[in-house]
C-alpha cells in the first residue's frame, strides 16, 4: 500500500469513528413531564386565563406532524390521563414563540364536585394529533353555584398528600411521588379507575411495593390489590402466596423492595 493510500484510509477511518459518536434522537426523550407543579393558579371569576404550555418536540414541526390545523386543550382531574372535557381552538388562537404557546383558556364545564383541573394542550394537523402537553400548575374551577372561590381556598385534609391514611389513600396521596404515579398509571386497567385502586392500600410504601411485585410477576396490580383488599386484609406476601402458590412469594417480596424504594426517592409530604 503506497503512503497516500494508507492516509486515505486513517482519514476514513477517523470519519467512520466520529459518526458512531453522534447523538441519536431520542423521542422518549421529548416526551412531557407527567409530573403537576406545585403552585397552584386561581383565576376567581377572570375568565378566560392567560396560560403557557410548553409543546411537546413533536408540536408544529411540519417534518414531524404535518401541516398544524388547529389545537386542543384538555381539562383533567389532577393525576389523570383521561379529560373530562376537550375542546378544539383556531392555530391563529395560540401564541407562539419557539416551543412556548400561550392561549386564553375559557372556563371548563366540568362535573359537580371538581373544583381543580390541570389543563393540557395537543397540536392537531393533517398526520393526526401530538401526544400532550406537560400538564399546568392545578387551576381552581369555581363551583357552578356561584360560592366564592376564596371560601375553598384552604385546603381540605383530602387535599394535603399524606403518606398513610387508615381508610384508604387518594390520588393525592401519590402525585408527589412522580416515578411511582407513571408506575401506577401505567399497570391501570380500564374497568378500575384510580381512585378504587389506590384507595386498597393505607401507606404508600405498600403501593409501591405491590406496583413492583405485579411488574415482575404476571401477577396484575388490580387482582394483587383485591386480594390484599380482602375480606379479611392480608399483606402483600399472604396474597401473592394465595394467587401464586407456585412463586415463593417471600423471595419476590424482598426482591421488589430496591424497585419500590427507588420509585419513592422523591421527598414525599412534610418530610415523612
Amino acid at each position: 500500500m503506497t503512503r497516500l493510500a494508507h492516509v486515505g484510509l486513517l482519514v476514513v477511518i477517523g470519519w467512520l469513528a466520529a459518526a458512531c459518536q453522534q447523538p441519536v434522537e431520542s423521542r422518549t426523550a421529548e416526551r412531557p413531564s407527567d409530573q403537576v407543579p406545585a403552585v397552584e393558579v386561581n383565576p376567581g371569576d377572570q375568565w378566560p386565563v392567560l396560560l403557557e404550555f410548553d409543546l411537546p418536540a413533536e408540536s408544529g414541526v411540519p417534518s414531524r406532524s404535518g401541516v398544524i390545523t388547529a389545537y386542543r386543550l384538555g381539562y383533567f382531574r389532577v393525576g389523570e390521563m383521561r379529560p373530562l372535557q376537550s375542546i378544539e381552538l383556531p392555530a391563529e388562537a395560540l401564541t407562539l414563540r419557539g416551543r412556548t404557546a400561550t392561549v386564553r383558556v375559557p372556563k371548563p364545564e366540568v362535573p359537580d364536585g371538581v373544583d381543580r383541573v390541570v389543563i393540557r394542550l395537543q397540536s392537531l394537523s393533517s398526520a393526526g394529533s401530538s401526544v400532550w402537553s406537560a400538564p399546568t400548575p392545578p387551576v381552581v374551577v369555581p363551583p357552578s353555584d356561584g360560592t366564592p372561590s376564596q371560601v375553598r381556598d384552604r385546603p381540605t385534609a383530602e387535599q394535603i398528600p399524606a403518606r398513610r391514611r387508615t381508610d384508604g389513600l387518594l390520588p393525592v396521596d401519590v402525585e408527589p411521588y412522580g416515578a411511582l404515579a407513571q408506575a401506577v398509571r401505567e399497570l391501570l386497567e380500564p374497568d378500575d379507575p384510580l381512585e378504587a385502586l389506590v384507595k386498597r392500600f393505607t401507606r404508600v410504601d405498600d403501593l409501591a411495593l405491590a406496583v413492583a411485585v405485579s411488574r415482575s410477576t404476571d401477577v396484575s396490580l388490580k387482582e394483587l390489590s383485591e386480594a390484599m383488599e380482602g375480606p379479611p386484609r392480608r399483606p402483600l406476601g399472604r396474597a401473592l402466596r394465595q394467587l401464586r402458590p407456585a412463586l415463593q412469594a417471600g423471595t419476590v417480596v424482598r426482591e421488589a423492595r430496591p424497585e419500590a424504594r427507588r420509585m419513592l426517592d422523591t421527598a414525599g409530604p412534610d418530610g415523612r
